[in-house]
């Protein structure tokens, strides 16, 4: 693929995106360059910041709340709750997969947690984002009052983590 190509393709994607944004209400339009911003500055992260990961999870964590405004055309707060426990869950297995670049990142010079605080440290730090986002579900669903349905997911959530 040439680099040509890719600069289309992207700014075609944009404009579609841009105009899918603007068709849906006027909030997602005015949203829509920051999460734009967001996911395009994540490319750029590990060459300057060990929390890449935090970035990709908050790429992906924005989709909940960037749903609930495409639909209700506001923000309710308690989703962010939901955008919380999808970063932190993405940013966790992040870290995670990127212990196999350990070597990689440090030939390099690329900013990783496992190459910051070695496989050990990092792995750790997953564990703590993995038990963050069970907290975030748990305040989700009680903040909804989502019953005991909700508690048993979470629940199975915990026990495969286990």
């Amino acid at each position: 693929m040439s680099a040509r190509f890719a600069w289309a393709f992207t700014a075609v994607a944009v404009v579609v995106f841009l105009l899918a944004a603007r068709a849906l209400n006027p909030l997602c339009l005015k949203l829509a360059p920051l999460a734009l911003g967001v996911i395009f500055f994540y490319s750029y992260t590990k060459r300057f910041t060990t929390f890449a990961h935090l970035v990709l999870g908050l790429s992906l964590g924005i989709a909940p709340a960037a749903a609930w405004i495409a639909v209700t055309g506001s923000l309710d707060w308690r989703i962010l709750l939901l955008t919380a426990a999808v970063t932190f869950w993405t940013a966790g297995f992040d870290i995670i997969y990127s212990c196999q670049d350990y070597e990689f990142d440090q030939t390099e010079g690329l900013f990783s947690l496992p190459r910051r605080f070695g496989i050990s440290g990092a792995l750790w730090i997953a564990r703590v984002f993995h038990v963050t986002m069970i907290a975030c579900l748990g305040a989700l669903a009680f903040s909804f009052s989502l019953g005991w349905l909700s508690v048993a997911g979470i629940g199975a959530v915990v026990y495969c983590f286990i």
